[in-house]
């Protein structure tokens, strides 16, 4: 299997290479033969869509190794080896946790907890005031 040789995948080094292409071309348009070319927002999209369609183009890299398992349909019956499975799978985590929603605000024994747990009052309407 050939890989890259630069380590990166090669969509991205395609659209890598395109962009770096398409903007040596602008650039050596204007420094050295004094064309004049397209504004930046003319030719930022220009490079944009050249890279877009060389990445889009290339071919994936390989990947080595098993190939990826079929997707399984589900029937609507989950079997207890299913769930062995599952819990097999992620260990730890599928462990019961316990429910946090009903959590105090403030922890408890904090000093005047009805204070922080009031809406607080509108503040008091002065004389000099004006809508």
């Amino acid at each position: 299997m050939k890989r890259n040789p630069f380590g990166i995948e090669t969509k991205v080094g395609a659209s890598a290479g395109a962009a770096f292409l398409v903007s040596t071309v602008f650039a050596a348009l204007h420094y050295w033969w004094h064309v004049a070319v397209p504004p930046i927002y003319i030719t930022g999209p220009i490079t944009t869509l050249v890279a877009f369609a060389a990445g889009y183009l290339a071919k994936h890299t390989p990947r080595p190794g098993a190939p990826l398992p079929p997707i399984v349909q589900f029937t609507g019956k989950v079997s207890e080896s299913d769930v062995a499975a599952v819990r097999s799978a992620f260990g730890e985590a599928m462990r019961a946790q316990p429910a946090t929603a009903t959590a105090a605000a403030v922890p408890p024994g904090w000093p005047d907890t009805t204070a922080y747990t009031q809406p607080a009052a509108p503040p008091p309407a002065t004389e000099g005031d004006k809508p």
